[in-house]
């Protein structure tokens, strides 16, 4: 299930104590949860453009997460530029949602060693 992350604390838990994600996109700070649920936030500077292309990427990013995303991870995406399609938006999560898949399997057998 999807959920937003509203509360200030919360972020500042995952900016504090999460891991990064780099992409060419998006900058993504992400903490790894137990629950089943994705919890999102995103950031846009207002350096980025105007408000149209700002709240255009927004959407774009957040209906990649609704379609493609089911890893159970809390997350703050900061994105770095405005110009991109939804394909483009939607490989790069792909891309961490395959990253956070590999860091669980390699962890999962640490524990078994």
């Amino acid at each position: 299930m999807l959920k937003s992350i509203r509360k200030k604390q919360s972020i500042k838990v995952i900016f504090g104590n999460g891991k990064v994600f780099d992409t060419a996109l998006f900058r993504i700070y992400y903490l790894i949860d137990d629950g089943k649920d994705v919890r999102y936030a995103l950031s846009v500077s207002k350096r980025l453009g105007i408000a149209v292309k700002r709240n255009r990427a927004k959407r774009l990013i957040k209906a990649a997460i609704i379609n493609r995303f089911n890893f159970p991870v809390s997350m703050v995406v900061r994105l770095k530029k405005i110009d991109f399609t939804y394909y483009e938006a939607a490989k790069e999560l792909d891309l961490f949602q395959c990253y956070l898949r590999n860091q669980k399997l390699t962890n999962s057998n640490d524990k078994n060693l």
